[in-house]
């Protein structure tokens, strides 16, 4: 009886562990989609860094109770969101089950929502990088264009 309850205690666990992130993501993704860039140029280069200097005046902040966004940056045409699990370890996290998980759920979510249309403008490579409570990395979640781009 005890296992069976560690059990369902453990896919809880697991179930709200994958609902932050997939919230996190979401909400990454539709800061950047709402974005407006300015100036007319269409380079990764001009476009993108303005973008990640705004978030990163905001951060850190929680994005809910469990999840804190820690700040962002840009390398050519990539984007990086960095985030902490402030509430997790690196053991108690099944990073494949979280990428197996979040990442199509993102990609289709870059390839049907129209605020995400920068992206696909842009080509952008988007890339989710993890931390837990300790500040260690436990995952990256890389979306590249071929990804999404029909």
């Amino acid at each position: 009886m005890l296992a069976v309850i560690m059990i369902e205690q453990t896919q809880a666990k697991r179930n709200k562990l994958i609902n932050i992130v997939i919230f996190a993501i979401f909400f990454a993704l539709a800061y950047l989609g709402v974005q407006q860039f300015s100036g007319g140029s269409d380079s990764p280069e001009d476009v993108l860094p303005p973008l990640a200097e705004e978030l990163n005046s905001k951060t850190p902040f929680m994005v809910d109770e469990f999840i804190r966004a820690d700040s962002a940056s840009t390398k050519g045409n990539s984007f990086t969101y960095y985030y902490t699990i402030t509430n997790a370890q690196k053991n108690d996290i099944d990073e494949a089950m979280v990428v197996n998980t979040v990442k199509p759920l993102m990609i289709e979510e870059i390839r049907t929502n129209e605020d995400m249309a920068l992206y696909k403008k842009l080509k952008t490579t988007i890339v989710y990088s993890y931390y837990d409570a300790n500040g260690e990395s436990f995952t990256n979640i890389t979306i590249s264009p071929d990804d999404y781009l029909e």
